[in-house]
């Protein structure tokens, strides 16, 4: 719920990445530029725009993996000369098996191999902390299927430019992104409005607020009955185009308003850790509270940084909501 700023480090960790995003297999593992060159071969002659649109993905390869968000309208142009999106489609019929054009080009890409294992493996991705849900940030970016030796515990991978119709871009490091099963279901192929990485230096990487009604806190400090409390979403620009978006796609408000035990936690956290008590234990506990930040972890059950939103599950909620009682600054 919080975008990330392709700065010269991100943007490295992109490039090496992009060289190959299978590194850490071993030397006979089967890499995407054997297996498209694979799929070129195998398709028939009389289909030259099919066969040269994956020529195109082997001659690019690597600069399609780390394509920046800015670069993929002109470059969606140039595979749309080619072979314009409504025949990405087409089936074809390769050693006995049928499938769609698009879903050759995602299997010779691996995508399901990066998503079984390289993705977690990958250092650069690593370095990024996501382990929630990019979307709702209410649930882990982890979901258990079933194979043959039982189950695996996989990352959830969501394309934001989707496979069906950008499947040059199905490895893409910025393409990719950890989502839940819910709302990697329910956005499918649709466009939405807010990307997990941003260009610009000057975009408010922090775009969401949660909070809850003024008058609906007034109303439990006088019940303590959690129903009483609303949750509200907006988005921080002053534009609630954003928000809307997010809500409408993914059911935030539904989402979050199942939580009103986490606020009425905080409330009564507020009225139990006062400034002045927050100081007592820093200077009681001295060796084990090194910096403020640390109380409040513990204050407030999640981490207490903008930073640290993607590493845990309700880190965006609860933060806003422990900031706008001054429980946490």
């Amino acid at each position: 719920m919080k975008r990330i700023y392709i700065d010269d480090k991100l943007y490295h960790i992109a490039k090496d990445y992009a060289k190959d995003p299978f590194a850490r297999r071993r030397k006979d593992f089967k890499r995407p530029p054997v297996l498209l060159q694979e799929l070129y071969a195998a398709l028939p002659e009389e289909d030259a725009s099919y066969r040269e649109y994956v020529q195109k993905i082997i001659d690019e390869y690597e600069d399609l993996n780390c394509l920046k968000p800015s670069e993929v309208a002109r470059t969606k142009r140039k595979f749309d000369r080619i072979l314009p999106e409504a025949d990405l489609g087409k089936i074809f019929t390769i050693e006995g098996e049928s499938a769609k054009f698009y879903d050759l080009i995602i299997k010779a890409l691996r995508y399901d191999d990066l998503r079984k294992s390289d993705y977690i493996r990958n250092s650069g991705y690593l370095g990024l902390s996501i382990k929630t849900c990019v979307y709702c940030n209410a649930q882990l970016a982890v979901v258990v299927e079933k194979t043959a030796g039982g189950t695996q515990a996989k990352f959830q991978l969501d394309h934001i430019r989707p496979k069906s119709k950008y499947p040059f871009l199905a490895i893409s490091f910025f393409n990719l992104c950890p989502s839940c099963g819910n709302c990697n279901s329910v956005k499918n192929d649709n466009s939405v409005k807010f990307d997990l990485y941003t260009e610009d230096s000057k975009d408010d990487l922090n775009p969401f607020l949660f909070y809850v009604t003024k008058d609906s806190i007034v109303k439990y400090m006088k019940s303590y009955d959690e129903e009483c409390l609303k949750v509200g979403f907006l988005s921080t620009d002053g534009y609630q185009a954003l928000s809307k978006d997010h809500d409408k796609n993914f059911s935030i408000t539904g989402i979050y308003n199942t939580q009103k035990d986490i606020v009425a936690e905080l409330i009564q956290k507020k009225e139990i850790y006062t400034e002045s008590y927050k100081r007592h234990l820093a200077k009681q506990f001295k060796d084990l509270f090194k910096d403020e930040s640390i109380i409040n972890r513990l204050i407030i059950g999640n981490y207490d940084t903008v930073e640290d939103i993607h590493k845990r599950p309700m880190a965006k909620f609860t933060q806003d909501i422990a900031r706008q009682l001054n429980l946490i600054k």
